[in-house]
């Protein structure tokens, strides 16, 4: 049954995938009933388990899931700064924005050609958690607050203050010019939207009346 199973899932695939799915959980769930039977002989357990490793991989194939055992290396950090590494990374249409926390870094990877420079650097970035980017400019969460990096002038400006109302800010996004902040502390997400002279006053994302649990 379980073989039938997988037969006719994998026969289903790319044609209705949904019961493409259902037939090879079925298959699963009647292996995981073999695997119970007492006095399985060495050979019907090595069948079992041949059995299970096709009904996995066909599940993520379905599921549109792909799994690599190699991953290529794109570009070696090292190259740009002795020791360089990337902890968090952003992308704008082409540019990668790369933040290396431990050097106090953030540089800038073109996936084109795979040109990279050091964009920023030194005290400014000491704990500095995220990196968004949008255009031209990077944005980096520091324990001073949200620093603005122009990366074709290499300045860089503190542009939000570190706000006494933030809980934990976890991540940084910038789209559309503006910015938004995910407050794990404070279950919420904080939006500043950018102006003619930096970004305004921090803005409630979420309706009053949305009560996320951010704490995971």
């Amino acid at each position: 049954m379980a073989s039938e199973k997988y037969e006719e899932g994998k026969s289903l695939a790319g044609l209705n995938n949904l019961l493409s799915r259902q037939a090879l959980f079925l298959a699963e769930d009647n292996l995981s009933e073999l695997q119970k039977l007492p006095k399985l002989s060495r050979q019907e357990k090595k069948k079992i388990e041949e059995l299970g490793k096709k009904i996995e991989e066909s599940l993520l194939a379905v599921g549109g899931v792909y799994q690599l055992s190699q991953i290529p290396l794109f570009l070696d950090l090292n190259l740009v700064k002795a020791g360089g590494q990337g902890e968090k990374l952003a992308l704008y249409k082409k540019t990668l924005a790369v933040l290396d926390g431990k050097n106090q870094a953030a540089y800038t990877v073109s996936l084109k050609n795979k040109s990279s420079q050091i964009v920023a650097g030194g005290e400014k970035l000491e704990e500095a958690r995220e990196i968004g980017i949008h255009g031209s400019r990077l944005y980096l969460a520091t324990k001073e607050g949200i620093l603005e990096v122009e990366t074709e002038k290499q300045s860089t400006t503190l542009v939000i203050k570190r706000d006494p109302d933030w809980g934990e800010i976890v991540d940084l996004f910038a789209y559309g010019g503006n910015l938004y902040l995910l407050d794990k502390g404070k279950n919420q997400i904080w939006k500043y939207i950018k102006t003619e002279s930096g970004f305004s006053d921090r803005k409630n994302y979420l309706n009053r009346d949305v009560q996320p649990d951010f704490q995971k």
